[in-house]
């Protein structure tokens, strides 16, 4: 990595070797810091090359609790090859019908729960092996009810085309009021049925959710259909009442999609102790002593 600082010296930090145990490291402070110690005008990236065999399968459950189960059983039955695990709810499916099709669903409805499995790796026959005894076990075990497995890239294509819609189509039908969390598996769709009720009182508002099941990474959504301006008494009921739920559960504030601006203040109440702030701020008087770089963002402010 290369980086500009604020006081124009240029901080070299290239380096092509994986292992490097000298000194801090300190490429670390730049990666997420939103721009605020320096500018990172190079980098060196590690591209593997891409996997030899893929497959997909798209799987039906009619709880979350299966929806973890499957995730143990999938870490347990695909180990090395497993690469993706999402999920998303029956609410976000039935936008998304609107407007692609389903790879599989009920009669009359969605699946309270569809996942989206990826493998991954180098021998295609092996890798479908396991995967048909991942999908046996779970079958049996009455963990998923239903299941799709890709036949070609095109459908795998499709697939993923379902899981990809999801912010863009909600986008499309009202405001969104959008929330990027992370959470242990033990409380990660819980959160979702506490805001539910949490909003009975405005119906308009509808809670919708997909994610990362296999990192923790909730996207919690709430989308107010047709209309596309913020209502203060929603948003009024959501914050800050969803970021003290996720800190009750132990869970992050922002699990990939940074602060910025809107939620800098909270670090220090809802995301990081106050020493940890303190650390913080010292590292940017030290790199940025006049604050010129990304003001008003990331950190929260002194007022």
């Amino acid at each position: 990595m290369e980086v500009v600082l604020p006081d124009g010296s240029i901080l070299d930090l290239m380096s092509k070797i994986q292992k490097d145990n000298t000194g801090y490291d300190l490429k670390h402070l730049f990666v997420g810091a939103e721009g605020t110690l320096g500018v990172i005008t190079k980098v060196a990236i590690r591209c593997p090359r891409l996997p030899a065999a893929r497959n997909v399968a798209f799987l039906g459950c009619e709880s979350f609790d299966m929806v973890r189960k499957t995730l143990i059983c999938a870490k347990e039955e695909l180990g090395e090859i497993l690469a993706a695990f999402e999920f998303m709810d029956e609410q976000i499916l039935d936008h998304v019908g609107n407007k692609k099709k389903i790879p599989m669903k009920r009669v009359d409805r969605n699946y309270q729960f569809c996942i989206l499995v990826e493998t991954q790796g180098s021998n295609g026959e092996h890798d479908l092996a396991k995967l048909e005894s991942f999908l046996e076990k779970s079958l049996t075990s009455g963990n998923i009810v239903d299941g799709i497995v890709a036949q070609d890239m095109k459908q795998v294509n499709e697939m993923w085309e379902i899981r990809e819609s999801c912010n863009p189509i909600i986008r499309e039908i009202g405001y969104n009021y959008k929330y990027d969390v992370s959470l242990s598996l033990s409380d990660y769709y819980d959160i979702a049925e506490e805001m539910r009720k949490r909003l009975a009182t405005k119906p308009e508002a509808i809670v919708v959710n997909w994610g990362h099941v296999i990192d923790g990474n909730l996207h919690l959504n709430i989308v107010t259909p047709g209309v596309f301006s913020v209502d203060e008494q929603v948003k009024e009921l959501i914050e800050p009442f969803i970021f003290e739920s996720v800190v009750r559960r132990g869970g992050s504030i922002s699990a990939e999609h940074g602060l910025g601006q809107c939620k800098n203040n909270y670090l220090g109440k809802y995301a990081k102790t106050e020493d940890a702030v303190k650390v913080m701020k010292s590292l940017k008087k030290i790199f940025d002593p006049n604050g010129i770089m990304n003001p008003g963002k990331f950190l929260p402010s002194d007022e």
